[in-house]
């Protein structure tokens, strides 16, 4: 009896001195693995392609991190490695001291066309514990000419190097961009199906509607406030419809979705987020990083979440298209917006429209629009004090490639 006694007082010993402490110990995963900005991409024409990840924290924290008394968790180096697909290694990039996870550029040797390479993401955090994480990427035909074809000394017919995109034709699509609500604000929004010229002229629609400019659209908002109210609180996706329907409110949301700690939580709430959604003629799939919504099935064939006003049936009008696109941040507060892109709905989910911010001055659909400050980096959006709600009306344009229906 005494020895069992004095087991259990050395084992309470060890928690105490030190084995407590590692039951509380976070870990993190490493995912969303892209290259490109995409998810093991095929077709690849990039001969300097760039990667990027993200770090994830687990949902529950130790109770002294919950009440700031740990260190945030954090990416303090990485490891990138590439092999072709004998398994051979082209490129090890070393570890490198640094938290940068995105636009990470290949610096191996040239690729070849038409070849499958995998490679491998190594993450420290700021204890020395390492994760990693695989995927892949097969590069296309025409990657010695980055994608332009082996057509020498040919013009594109009735066109140039800037072709537009008829977004307020296009129906079927999935919209994205990295979204980062600064320190001190809580909401941001992607807006899309903006002033569908339809519904601008009171005869084009089934409804007898007649807006005016900007006053038609749908927004995707991430909301982290929630976070805040209560312990197991969560950040909330909402969706917002105005301008489609006599009965639309711009104040009040179509719906509201609860978002998985897994994915934003309250240490990592303000760093850059992928904020995405894919319309099927109005139906809505959505979710933000690797988390997807859960949402009820519409009809026989699709679950999601019904935003045209026409219904979910089969032989109906399309609503919303592409339309005029831009971002949406509340009065007093401030969100930055990176690596929008409108894809292709099927697969392999080619970029119709994307914006390559280089040069000096980089050239913008955005630039000009108030509140939108335009960088290499992306669209800084500040609500100022009533808000800002920003569309693009220029054509949506992919510089140096043609649309992708």
């Amino acid at each position: 009896m005494k020895r069992k006694w004095k087991q259990t007082l050395t084992l309470s010993v060890l928690l105490a001195l030190g084995g407590g402490s590692q039951a509380w110990a976070a870990d993190f995963s490493v995912t969303q693995l892209e290259v490109n900005h995409m998810q093991a991409p095929m077709g690849l024409d990039e001969t300097q392609p760039v990667f990027g990840w993200r770090m994830v924290l687990p949902e529950k924290t130790s109770p002294s991190a919950a009440k700031g008394q740990a260190p945030a968790q954090r990416q303090t180096a990485y490891e990138l490695l590439v092999t072709d697909e004998s398994g051979k290694l082209l490129w090890d990039s070393g570890r490198v001291e640094a938290s940068a996870s995105q636009e990470i550029a290949y610096g191996g040797p040239a690729l070849r066309p038409e070849t499958s390479y995998h490679w491998t993401v190594r993450v420290w955090d700021q204890d020395g514990t390492m994760q990693e994480q695989s995927s892949s990427f097969e590069t296309g035909l025409n990657l010695k000419r980055q994608g332009q074809g082996d057509w020498q000394g040919a013009k594109w017919i009735g066109s140039n190097d800037e072709l537009p995109l008829d977004a307020h034709r296009l129906a079927v699509y999935k919209l994205q961009a990295d979204v980062q609500i600064l320190p001190g604000s809580t909401q941001a929004g992607l807006v899309f199906g903006g002033n569908d010229p339809r519904l601008m002229e009171a005869g084009k629609n089934l409804w007898g509607l007649s807006n005016g400019k900007d006053e038609s659209w749908v927004q995707l908002v991430l909301d982290v406030s929630g976070l805040d109210a209560h312990p197991d609180g969560q950040a909330q996706l909402r969706v917002y419809r105005q301008g489609y329907s006599t009965k639309d409110d711009a104040e009040r949301p179509l719906g509201e979705f609860a978002v998985s700690r897994q994915a934003v939580n309250e240490q990592n709430c303000h760093e850059p987020h992928r904020l995405w959604l894919t319309s099927n003629h109005g139906i809505l799939q959505f979710g933000v990083d690797d988390s997807a919504i859960e949402l009820p099935q519409v009809n026989f064939w699709t679950a999601g979440f019904v935003v045209n006003p026409a219904g979910p049936g089969g032989d109906y009008a399309s609503y919303p298209m592409v339309g005029d696109i831009g971002f949406a941040v509340p009065a007093q507060q401030q969100a930055r917006f990176s690596h929008l892109t409108v894809n292709n709905y099927r697969s392999p989910g080619n970029a119709v429209f994307e914006e390559r911010l280089s040069g000096k001055t980089p050239q913008s659909i955005f630039q000009g629009l108030d509140g939108v400050q335009v960088d290499k980096a992306g669209y800084l959006v500040a609500g100022g004090s009533h808000g800002v709600l920003a569309l693009a009306d220029k054509k949506l344009q992919k510089r140096g490639a043609s649309p992708r229906f």
